[in-house]
């Protein structure tokens, strides 16, 4: 393996204070998730690679086009994330110019991105809308003022250390606000009277890391990883390609608080099977909602190569690669199939401020930061490099097509 960049190695650093975890060496392994298949899950979910590696060949549909304005994005359209390409209650419309879509968004409320067809087309989508390529479509931001050229510049150069600062500005400047947990109202009324009741579990404090292309939504339904758990994926799944897949850019920290219910504890383990997410749904290994109805909504975990991945044999190298599951709402629905009426009935194990351990308040957390990929790889400017000719990394050779060394303008 290549010796890592300095920011990596500050990366990997901001884990040694977190709750040291242990595998569950089962031989076994999951055989399948599906929810990167195809294209638009453009988060890190533990298990995307389904139980094989992935070959050379493989890479985004469509590869994106340039644009001559930084506000605007030719080549790109939005979709909702619960499906749809255009927000409740804005139908696509048609408009004679992209200016004329753009002011159709600006003067929508909740419109954060419209999207513009060669054939007059205008969809409007909201804030936590995702990216997708395709030619003859033009997207941008409701405005194209000095706010949205601030957003899209924090965080571009950050080299005082791995992560920028995390006051309220910054997150809500980056839309990490949208990361953060949306307490509501529910009904809990499990079968066993101890869910109902505070764990005397330990509480654990840890970060957790998410590979992401800025899609903004809750930490919740999904799988994260510690960084060296990360830094695996991104080197297996993410960057062994010309392009990255999935338009993933950035590495977002999050700092989690964790009580094991108390049925858990009970049998000596605060972590439970680290659980697998398709489009917001559990699918295993096992049944997910018969363990969450006996023991509550645990956060599962599970070092990279041992159960229920252990055909992932070279994860060892990068020392203990852990990954995690974290039950919300609903977890027995895809994402869009999550209707309020499901969220009262079915919660998960989010709660906000300190968990108490009971079937429904497992565990909390708040965005902490985020680092983008081109400054930990040194790439001024991604789109050039690429272009170039550069690879950020071969797999087999544990490092890139001489990445700054016959790029060196492009890098720093």
């Amino acid at each position: 393996m290549a010796a890592l960049p300095v920011k990596l190695i500050s990366l990997l650093a901001l884990t040694k204070a977190s709750a040291d975890v242990d595998g569950i060496g089962i031989d076994h392994a999951l055989h399948k998730d599906n929810q990167c298949e195809g294209d638009e899950q453009c988060s890190f979910n533990a298990l995307q690679v389904k139980g094989v590696m992935v070959t050379e060949t493989e890479g985004p549909d469509e590869e994106p086009e340039l644009g001559s304005k930084p506000c605007l994005e030719p080549g790109r359209y939005y979709k909702e994330i619960r499906g749809g390409y255009n927000m409740p209650g804005a139908p696509r419309s048609h408009e004679k110019s992209q200016a004329d879509c753009q002011t159709r968004c600006s003067a929508t409320p909740g419109c954060a991105h419209f999207s513009f067809w060669n054939d007059g087309g205008c969809l409007l989508t909201s804030m936590s809308a995702y990216p997708r390529w395709h030619h003859g479509v033009v997207a941008g931001p409701a405005t194209c003022g000095d706010e949205a050229e601030a957003v899209h510049a924090v965080g571009a150069t950050s080299s005082a250390g791995a992560f920028p600062s995390t006051d309220e500005a910054h997150i809500e400047l980056q839309g990490m606000i949208n990361y953060q947990h949306q307490d509501h109202a529910h009904l809990y009324s499990p079968a066993f009277p101890a869910l109902s009741k505070p764990s005397t579990a330990p509480l654990q404090s840890f970060y957790v890391y998410r590979a992401t292309s800025g899609r903004q939504f809750p930490m919740e339904n999904v799988n994260a990883a510690n960084a060296e758990g990360v830094m695996w994926y991104l080197h297996n799944e993410i960057v062994r390609f010309p392009r990255r897949k999935f338009q993933i850019d950035r590495i977002v920290r999050f700092r989690v608080q964790y009580r094991a219910p108390e049925p858990l504890y009970e049998k000596g383990m605060n972590f439970g099977v680290r659980y697998a997410f398709d489009s917001g749904k559990c699918t295993g290994p096992g049944d997910c909602q018969a363990d969450f109805g006996k023991y509550g909504h645990f956060v599962g975990c599970n070092l990279v190569h041992q159960f229920p991945t252990i055909q992932f044999a070279d994860a060892t190298y990068y020392g203990n690669p852990t990954w995690y599951s974290f039950p919300g709402d609903c977890s027995d629905q895809e994402y869009f199939k999550q209707t309020g009426s499901c969220k009262t009935y079915k919660p998960g194990g989010a709660c906000a401020g300190t968990p108490t351990g009971t079937g429904d308040c497992t565990f909390s957390y708040e965005p902490a930061g985020f680092v983008m990929l081109d400054d930990v790889v040194g790439i001024k400017d991604y789109e050039a490099f690429v272009k170039g000719g550069g690879r950020e990394y071969i797999a087999g050779l544990g490092i890139g097509q001489e990445i700054c060394a016959r790029n060196h303008h492009l890098c720093d």
